[in-house]
């Protein structure tokens, strides 16, 4: 192969190279991006962990959520859809028989849903609405809440920072937190973004806490239940 058939090659292989670049410029300036917030309240239970006897029931809680939430759109069925969350999960344990007692958990999560949107978009009269169903893992990072406690085997209310309650207990559990969110809503475009409202149930797969057998027995503390109803609203950038 002569030396001027090798620059030409060189050349086209750079042209070629150079308009795969241009086209995905073109692409990814053409993206449609969203950014904003959303925020709703919660409806908290948790699984029975260990060795939780029948006589204790849960009453569950009610908690909140907020937080900032970005929107890639891929096409107009399918986006990305990360959050970046406060959310306050836990409940209430109450002890029916014998002695009577209850548990109320307020614990602080730091949660990052890494989910993706399924949309299947309409027209309504003059504007674009989105029904979409949401999926995807999301992990969670204690960062406090407080634990309380009451009964006739208790004199008065104690009410403990949530380390403080398990340390005193001698009770290992877990600061880190992950699980499956699923969901749905509708995104009503409005303005220079989108008003949403959306359902969402976070399925938690770890135990909060063990068994621990000092002294007392004090049994686990299972994983977290969460609905929620959320109202939010993103900026198209």
């Amino acid at each position: 192969m002569s030396c001027n058939e090798t620059t030409k090659k060189t050349l086209e292989m750079k042209k070629i190279v150079l308009s795969l670049v241009f086209v995905g410029l073109l692409y990814q300036s053409q993206a449609q991006v969203y950014l904003g917030g959303k925020a709703g309240i919660s409806f908290l239970s948790m699984t029975r962990g260990g060795l939780w006897e029948r006589d204790y029931d849960d009453l569950g809680n009610l908690g909140f959520n907020f937080g900032a939430s970005f929107e890639y759109v891929v096409s107009d069925y399918f986006t990305l859809y990360p959050k970046l969350m406060f959310a306050r999960k836990g409940t209430e344990w109450y002890k029916k028989t014998g002695s009577t007692r209850s548990d109320i958990y307020n614990l602080n999560y730091l949660e990052i849903p890494l989910t993706v949107k399924i949309n299947y978009p309409l027209d309504l009269f003059t504007r674009t609405l989105d029904i979409y169903a949401q999926i995807g893992p999301q992990v969670s990072f204690l960062i406090g809440g407080k634990a309380s406690e009451q009964g006739t085997s208790i004199i008065g209310l104690r009410v403990l920072k949530v380390e403080e309650f398990f340390n005193e207990r001698n009770q290992e559990y877990k600061k880190f937190d992950a699980g499956l969110i699923l969901g749905f809503g509708t995104a009503l475009h409005i303005g220079p973004g989108k008003l949403l409202l959306e359902a969402d149930y976070d399925l938690s797969f770890i135990n909060l806490a063990e068994d621990q057998p000092i002294l007392f027995y004090y049994k686990a503390l299972g994983a977290h239940r969460v609905w929620s109803i959320d109202v939010g609203y993103l900026y198209e950038f």
